[in-house]
Parts: C-alpha cells; sequence; structure tokens
C-alpha cells in the first residue's frame, strides 16, 4: 500500500497533536517514576534508601606542634625536645591517658639565607636549623578542650594545627541510620507501587553502599568550660547510610 504525499498533508495536522499527548504521558509517567527514586523490573521494584542521624561529637583530637629554631642543628633540636617534654608533662598532669598521646611527625630541616649566594657552586647559604614536632592528644572529657588547648600553648606549643571532633561509639548511631534507609527505600517502592497501580511485595534483595561520610554541622553550642578558657564549638556530627533494595510485586 503506498501513501500519497497530498494525503500525509491532510492527515498530518490530525496526527501530530495525538502524538504530542501520548509522549507527554511517557514523559510525565518518566517523570514520577524519577521523583520516587526507583524503577519498576521484571524482577521487582529497585529503589535507594537513606538514612542520616546527627549526634554531638563527645571526643576531640587536639593536634600540636612546638617549633624551635636555632643556630645549629642540635640546639634547635634540644629546645624543641625540652618544649614537647613541658607540653606532654602538662597534658598528663590534666589527666590525659598515655594511651591518647600520639607524635605524628619530628623533622629538623635548615633554614636558608633569602639572599642569593655570592657563589654559585657553593649553594645556599645554611643560616640555622628548624626543628618541629607535632603532637595529637585525646581529649575524652569534650568539655575541657578549650582548657587543655590554653594550657599546652602555656606549656610551649606554639602551633595549633587542627581540632577535629568524633563520638566514641558510633555503631548504635550507624544503626539508627540503617533502620531509618530501609524504612526510606520501603517508602519508595510503596509510592512507585501505587502511581502504577501496584503492590508492593516483600523484600528481594538488599544492598548496603557503605557509610557516607561524616560531615560537621556547626550549630550554636558553646562548651561549659572556665570563662578564661578558649571557646570551642564541637558542633554536630552526621551519620549516613546509603542503600538499594528490590521488592517483589504483588499484582
Amino acid at each position: 500500500m503506498s501513501l500519497s504525499l497530498p494525503w500525509l498533508r491532510s492527515v498530518a495536522p490530525r496526527i501530530l497533536p495525538l502524538a504530542s499527548l501520548f509522549l507527554f504521558v511517557l514523559l510525565g509517567a518518566a517523570a514520577h517514576a524519577q521523583d520516587a527514586g526507583g524503577r519498576v523490573l521484571r524482577e521487582g521494584i529497585a529503589v535507594p534508601g537513606r538514612g542520616v542521624v546527627y549526634a554531638a561529637p563527645d571526643v576531640a583530637h587536639i593536634q600540636t606542634s612546638v617549633v624551635s629554631e636555632a643556630s645549629s642543628a642540635a640546639e634547635a633540636l634540644a629546645a624543641n625536645a625540652a618544649a614537647m617534654s613541658a607540653v606532654q608533662k602538662k597534658l598528663r598532669a590534666a589527666g590525659i591517658a598515655e594511651r591518647d598521646l600520639q607524635s605524628d611527625s619530628l623533622q629538623l630541616t635548615p633554614r636558608y639565607s633569602p639572599r642569593p649566594s655570592r657563589s654559585e657552586e657553593s649553594g645556599p647559604e645554611i643560616v640555622g636549623y628548624r626543628a618541629s614536632h607535632r603532637l595529637t592528644a585525646v581529649v575524652r572529657e569534650i568539655a575541657r578542650t578549650g582548657e587543655l588547648l590554653d594550657a599546652v600553648v602555656a606549656a610551649g606549643a606554639n602551633q595549633v594545627d587542627s581540632i577535629t571532633f568524633a563520638v566514641a561509639e558510633t555503631a548504635p548511631l550507624i544503626d539508627r541510620a540503617r533502620a531509618m534507609a530501609v524504612a526510606d527505600a520501603r517508602r519508595r517502592a510503596e509510592q512507585l507501587a501505587k502511581a502504577e497501580g501496584l503492590k508492593v511485595g516483600s523484600l528481594r534483595r538488599i544492598q548496603e553502599q557503605g557509610e557516607g561520610p561524616v560531615e560537621v554541622r556547626m550549630r550554636h553550642m558553646r562548651m561549659e568550660a572556665t570563662a578564661a578558657s578558649t571557646p570551642i564549638a564541637p558542633g554536630e556530627l552526621s551519620f549516613e547510610v546509603r542503600l538499594q533494595a528490590i521488592y517483589a510485586i504483588d499484582r
């Protein structure tokens, strides 16, 4: 059967609106499925799940350094050792356990003159030496973070590298986030099934995608400490679990 060009021109105005309507319906269904965050497959309804739990930290990690300079390497290292010994002694006296003190790095480097050397063969002129010792202290009484930070600086630490916060027992928080992720996956599956005129059956498969990164959410919070100590805001930590689940379809 052959179709003449005049005939196609006569029916085109009636076909195009119907085709556009059909395409609109398809796109709408696809968009709704995307909003539900899943897909209807032959084996069932595949959906993601996400759960997030927030908690205040109860452990602080203070990382400080002692940096010493002298004309000779031996003098720089000796001055640094004396100052770091005073810092560690102060922390032990404040109740920090030996297991919560760890040296992260110890460096001894020459200092060069900023002026160019008179002789290219001799190379840069060494004018002294710098010794640096970095220490991490774990503070398990988080309200004392500011107090202990001030104490190590008074004892001889002259560089504060970082302060980070953590939760000592994370397993219960991750368990709560996982339960929320499973409930979220079921909710998504039911939403998608309802849109397709189906019913959600039993859970066929579930796969956890790993714990998400822990993020710090700063909030208006100050630790109760002495008025003279440095104010520290520990904020809030988030624990996230993501998973993929497939539910059977009850028709």
